[in-house]
C-alpha cells in the first residue's frame, strides 16, 4: 500500500489506517478521456499491481484502461510513475483516434 505525495511521486503508506485516509477520500483520476465508444482512463491504484515482480520488481501503481462502450475493459496498461501514465494515457488516446478514423 502507498501513498501519492503532492509532488506525483509515492511513498509506501506507514500502515492501513494512512492508506485507507488517502485512499478513501482522494480523486484518483488521473485522466478521463471519452471518445465515440471509447473511454480512456487513468487512476492511481495506491496498491502495487506487479504481482510476479516483473522488470525487477518495479512497483506498478497506476493504470490505463480502455473501456467499450459498455464499460467493459478492452485493454489496460499499468505504470511505476505519474509521468508514464499521463504518457500512457495520451498514447491510448493516440492510437483509439486512429483507430476510429480508418
Amino acid at each position: 500500500m502507498y501513498i501519492l505525495n503532492e509532488d506525483k511521486t509515492y511513498r509506501k503508506a506507514v500502515d492501513t489506517h494512512e492508506f485507507e485516509a488517502q485512499f478513501n477520500t482522494m480523486n484518483r483520476q488521473i485522466a478521463d478521456t471519452k471518445l465515440p465508444n471509447k473511454r480512456i482512463s487513468t487512476t492511481w491504484l495506491g496498491v502495487d499491481h506487479n504481482y510476479y515482480k516483473v522488470g525487477g520488481g518495479v512497483v506498478l501503481i497506476f493504470e490505463t484502461m480502455v473501456l467499450d462502450s459498455e464499460g467493459k475493459s478492452e485493454c489496460q496498461q499499468l505504470y511505476s510513475s505519474w509521468e508514464d501514465a499521463i504518457k500512457g494515457h495520451e498514447m491510448a488516446v493516440h492510437r483509439i483516434c486512429i483507430e476510429q478514423i480508418k
